[in-house]
């Protein structure tokens, strides 16, 4: 993996004219002082939503849906900038349509209806659906509205083709023949932002979530270094674009922190551990250039005990010291992936030391990552069926991680322990 994350930090660095911190180390990071466990309350709090999840909980467990907004006053919106779902299996995917909710079915958002499967229709649909259920369990409005927009396809590989153009060979790294050097792409993107902003004045939106896999992943190299310079470009100008719009909404791009921390900075690494500087040195090159023209920091938190980062976590109190950054955090998504039930003690352990982990870190807003489990994944003999089943099959387009379908706060029965630990912060 070094060499060819090398590679990716090399096409960065040149990019961006980096040049390695020869700071001394105990001068350019001096030891922090202590500082309390990270606050949290139910106006610093919020919950994401997908297509189906607020239709199923309300529908199913409607007291249970009645307790969120008074738990977490912020809904954050979850699209792709194309529903890559929704020609499969219509309006609502994490679940199935409930008898009481009216949807589309497939149909709906093929052919000539295509267009309805952009980001731009999509969020409207989104929130429909939550006013729906908000008004079938008699339940509190949310106090803000946030937006996050993917680009990338579910599985990973290549970002979704963003005119509705899903056939395999033309939603596929090397075979599609478009990015954000693509001048219809960008402009339409820039078109669907823009129009998000002026139609629902979001509070927050996240211009593109997990950048950072661009320049590497898990299992190695990025996918697309190459686009990163061409990235920063557009995510200047749809930033002025939402600004345009909607003026009080506060803009930021989404990375993945705990990827970051780990193998975006080993390739700064120089070889050695990943240590302070080397984070300092991968924010400076890919972060930094995103930082400076946004209104936060926007990051997503998905790690296990066992595999966090503390040190990566601390390192974002030192953002004003080393770069003058004196811009909020937002955790725009947190969970933890688990793969079974019997796990679900570990998502609360989780948010339990993800306090302990931002402690004296100027965060002003923690979102879990979805409300809902998705369908088929609590059964009583853990077999995995429904829409679970059909979104993470090896043989189907999705190939979605089969940890995501445990990633909610509540299942379609009953509230999850990470649920009840909030629900007990926020009062």
């Amino acid at each position: 993996m070094g060499l060819k994350c090398n590679r990716a930090a090399a096409i960065v660095a040149a990019l961006f004219c980096f040049v390695g911190c020869s700071d001394d180390p105990q001068e350019a990071f001096p030891a922090l002082e202590p500082a309390a466990d990270l606050v949290l309350s139910a106006n610093t709090l919020g919950v994401g939503f997908r297509h189906g999840e607020a239709a199923a909980i309300a529908f199913n467990t409607p007291a249970d849906f009645a307790r969120v907004p008074t738990a977490m006053q912020h809904a954050v919106l979850h699209v792709q900038s194309y529903d890559e779902f929704a020609p499969v299996f219509g309006d609502h995917y994490v679940h199935p349509t409930p008898s009481l909710f009216t949807s589309r079915g497939p149909a709906g958002f093929s052919g000539s209806n295509s267009a309805a499967a952009r980001m731009q229709n999509r969020v409207g649909d989104l929130l429909a659906e939550i006013d729906l259920a908000i008004a079938h369990a008699d339940a509190g409005e949310f106090a803000q509205v946030h937006v996050v927009v993917d680009f990338w396809r579910t599985r990973g590989d290549w970002f979704v083709q963003w005119g509705g153009a899903l056939t395999e060979g033309s939603n596929t790294v090397g075979k599609g023949n478009y990015g954000f050097d693509t001048p219809l792409m960008v402009e339409e993107l820039l078109d669907g932002l823009a129009k998000i902003a002026a139609d629902h004045k979001p509070a927050t939106m996240v211009i593109g979530h997990r950048i950072d896999r661009m320049i590497a992943t898990e299992g190695g190299e990025g996918i697309a270094p190459e686009q990163f310079e061409r990235f920063v470009e557009f995510y200047a100008k749809a930033a002025a674009r939402v600004r345009q719009a909607s003026p009080e909404t506060r803009v930021g791009s989404g990375f993945h922190w705990d990827n970051v921390v780990s193998h975006v900075a080993e390739a700064y690494a120089d070889g050695g551990p990943v240590d302070e500087a080397a984070i300092d040195r991968a924010f400076t090159a890919v972060l930094l250039p995103i930082a400076r023209q946004s209104d936060i920091v926007a990051l997503e938190s998905y790690t296990s005990v066992a595999a966090a980062n503390e040190q990566g976590y601390q390192y974002l109190r030192r953002l004003p010291a080393r770069h003058g950054l004196k811009l909020p955090v937002v955790w725009y998504s947190v969970g933890s992936p688990v793969t079974s039930k019997v796990e679900y003690v570990q998502q609360r352990v989780y948010l339990e030391r993800f306090r302990k982990w931002n402690a004296g870190v100027p965060v002003d807003l923690v979102s879990w990552r979805m409300l809902a489990n998705f369908d088929g994944a609590d059964t009583s003999d853990q077999v995995i069926r429904g829409r679970c089943a059909a979104i993470i099959a090896a043989d189907k387009q999705f190939l979605m991680a089969k940890s995501y379908c445990f990633d909610g706060l509540l299942t379609s029965l009953q509230a999850k322990p990470v649920f009840d630990f909030i629900d007990a912060l926020a009062r």
